[in-house]
């Protein structure tokens, strides 16, 4: 059997900036959503919204258009936030922006089961966004 290295660098491609293999749990190829069988459970609902945004938004053609994707991201509402009001402070990049819509939906089911959260504000979640993406 191959390993899953193997796997994601044939299936997804070239690592992002900062990611290594190992840290990987899930990603989304093509609407298609691949999880790494060790996930636990109390991860797999925040990693299926998160990985299921991606799918989604692949599937609904919302990533070919970036003004859409930036208004549409906009309008999320976020712990009674307008994302508007976050992004349109923010330089963010169109891979950036696919991420942080991913993250901020993974954020709102980890509140809605009361799982630890793994940015506290969306100041820390957007540092790292632009650090890594």
């Amino acid at each position: 059997m191959l390993g899953s290295e193997w796997w994601f660098l044939n299936l997804h491609g070239p690592l992002k900036k900062g990611e290594k293999i190992d840290n990987i749990k899930a990603f989304e190829l093509e609407g298609v959503i691949f999880l790494k069988e060790s996930t636990s459970v109390d991860e797999l609902a925040a990693l299926l919204v998160h990985e299921g945004t991606h799918a989604l938004d692949s599937l609904d053609e919302l990533l070919l258009d970036f003004d859409y994707l930036f208004k549409s991201t906009g309008e999320i509402i976020h712990q009674g936030e307008k994302m508007s009001e976050i992004i349109n402070k923010l330089d963010l990049t169109y891979e950036q922006l696919i991420e942080f819509r991913a993250r901020i939906f993974e954020r709102e089911i980890q509140i809605l089961l009361g799982q630890k959260l793994d940015f506290e504000t969306i100041g820390e979640l957007t540092d790292l966004i632009e650090k890594l993406y």
